[in-house]
């Protein structure tokens, strides 16, 4: 399959689908520090740890210790009575299941505390075909910083950046995937890319509408 021998797969919005909770569940957990950012507003934010939007809206509460255990702690006790909300995106299982098949190691990478993200593969039947799992929590900065794409080559031993596929549904994600000089970037998303958009600036970023088309990109793709 090509000569990709890694995916790095965003969890929440690509392999598993949410709905929109996750953003919900930020906008509750800003509220318990007296902050009221609509949900539509955090979009920009999909995949950043709650502490840096903390940090971008919560002015002189931006940096204090307490707030931001207080939003981390609702943000995860939230999540935590909605999991069986979630489930595995369209195409996400064959998916995974073809690529390891086919010899990808298959890793997914979040923002979410390990214990809650554990839960949510295992709840959407996803954990057969997951090597890895890679949380913000264990590098030093998350997207758009490449570390938890360098992080998951690490943990595999793939050694070799233009072997591996960075798959999500962001900007901060696919930003990473530039940084870290993947071989193939792609972007889950059923509507094209704007000029005005952030994302348009990302050089040779790759588009499918769901993660069935990733073996068959794989397959028609040749990285260098």
């Amino acid at each position: 399959m090509s000569c990709v021998k890694l995916a790095c797969i965003d969890l929440v919005g690509t392999a598993v689908e949410d709905g929109g909770l996750v953003r919900h569940a930020l906008k509750k957990a800003l509220s318990v520090v007296g902050l009221d950012v609509d949900p539509p507003d955090l979009a920009p934010w999909q995949g950043a740890d709650p502490a840096e939007i903390l940090g971008h809206y919560g002015g002189e509460m931006a940096g204090r210790e307490d707030a931001v255990t207080q939003v981390q702690t609702a943000f995860r006790d939230y999540l935590l009575q909605i999991t069986s909300a979630f489930r595995a995106a369209p195409g996400a299982r064959p998916a995974l299941e073809e690529l390891t098949r086919a010899g990808v190691r298959c890793v997914l990478t979040t923002g979410l505390d390990r214990d809650l993200a554990r839960l949510l593969v295992a709840r959407t039947g996803l954990s057969s075909w997951v090597d890895s799992l890679v949380c913000r929590s264990e590098v030093e900065r998350g997207p758009p910083a490449p570390f938890l794409i360098y992080r998951a080559m690490e943990r595999t031993g793939v050694d070799d950046c233009l072997r591996v596929t960075q798959v999500g549904d962001s900007v901060r994600g696919a930003v990473a995937g530039s940084k870290a000089g993947v071989g193939l970037n792609v972007l889950v998303r059923t509507e094209p890319v704007q000029p005005e958009e952030p994302l348009a600036s990302v050089p040779g970023l790759l588009l499918i509408s769901t993660l069935a088309e990733l073996p068959p990109l794989l397959d028609r793709t040749r990285v260098s």
